[in-house]
């Protein structure tokens, strides 16, 4: 006699903390409708490739951060000082002054029909040379101020401070926290299913959820394939090699819905109450399928579309059951 007692407290609570249930009519019409069909499957959460920042110069390691360090995207990181390249900047600079005194000069003879074009462009090339070195000189001291191009985490220090370095040696490595996605692990049999860009819904072990969708599909061995998710709002960097669950849009179909707050469970069978043209709810069983996050769910039989049943009331009917019941066993 004390079970359906138990199960009636179940009922009730389950009745009064839905959120669904009070914007749920008193009676629903059985509709056919577009619904989402979802796989989960469990992914990790991972980084873009790593970036390695090298020196534009030859020089020495005036500083560089230390390996563990987070860093913002922008940020400076090291500095070079390009010993060399500065002094080849002095004297490139100092050949350009002249080269450029000497084209004005050839510029004259030009006009004056003295020299021929073709020396003329011979000696403008050579004077575009030096303007070009000595931009590209320039260049390599300005980018000896090493910057992050994204946010991240320093995890490998190549050269540290003190050290000398050749022009593109390696410096440090940057694991960039920016751009993070989920790399999901999808069974070969269920593949198929699995379309890029399709829609997902990643669960944070937080209990958030963030939309996203299917970027990329790669083979991943092992009886597996790897579906990329990407987000459409940033993930946390904390969460970096984290295990996630994602569950994906594998199908979208018509079918039979109704509140969920109008299914009534006993003993693992589902239940709802339809109400005839005249007389009393009638209690019927159904069988059901895919529920939704708007608070549907499938009901694949057991019922047909247009017919009318309990929504909020399906919780209240139940219990005059459970109050016949135990009456009865009284």
């Amino acid at each position: 006699m004390n079970f359906p007692i138990i199960v009636l407290v179940g009922i009730l609570l389950f009745a009064g903390l839905s959120p669904v249930l009070a914007r749920t009519p008193d009676t629903y019409s059985v509709k056919r409708t577009e619904i989402e069909v979802t796989a989960g499957f469990s992914g990790e959460v991972e980084s873009p490739p790593l970036i390695t920042l090298s020196s534009p110069a030859q020089g020495e390691v005036v500083w560089v951060k230390n390996p563990g360090e987070a860093i913002r995207k922008g940020e400076k990181v090291g500095q070079i000082d390009p010993i060399r390249a500065r002094i080849e900047l002095k004297g490139a600079r100092n050949r350009l002054k002249i080269a450029r005194r000497v084209l004005r000069q050839k510029e004259e003879l030009l006009r004056l029909g003295l020299i021929s074009k073709q020396e003329f462009l011979q000696y403008q090339a050579r004077y575009n040379d030096i303007e070009s070195r000595v931009s590209l000189i320039s260049y390599q001291i300005k980018a000896s101020d090493l910057k992050s191009p994204s946010g991240g985490l320093i995890v490998k220090v190549f050269k540290g401070t003190g050290s000398m370095v050749a022009p593109g040696e390696a410096v440090l490595t940057i694991m960039p926290t920016e751009g993070l996605y989920v790399l999901a692990r999808v069974p070969v049999d269920q593949a198929s299913q699995v379309q890029t860009g399709a829609g997902v819904t990643i669960s944070l072990p937080d209990g958030k959820r963030i939309i996203g969708k299917v970027g990329t599909i790669s083979p991943a061995g092992q009886g597996f394939i790897h579906a990329r998710i990407v987000p459409d709002t940033s993930l946390p960097p904390a969460l970096l090699d984290s295990m996630v669950s994602v569950e994906i849009t594998v199908m979208r179909k018509k079918a039979l819905v109704v509140p969920s707050q109008a299914v009534v469970e006993n003993n693992g069978r589902f239940f709802v109450f339809v109400i005839p043209p005249q007389g009393k709810p009638q209690k019927r069983e159904v069988k059901l399928g895919t529920t939704t996050d708007e608070g549907l769910v499938e009901v694949l039989y057991g019922l047909k579309e247009g017919e009318r049943i309990l929504a909020k009331g399906a919780y209240e009917e139940e219990y005059k059951n459970i109050k016949r019941y135990i009456h009865k066993e009284d």
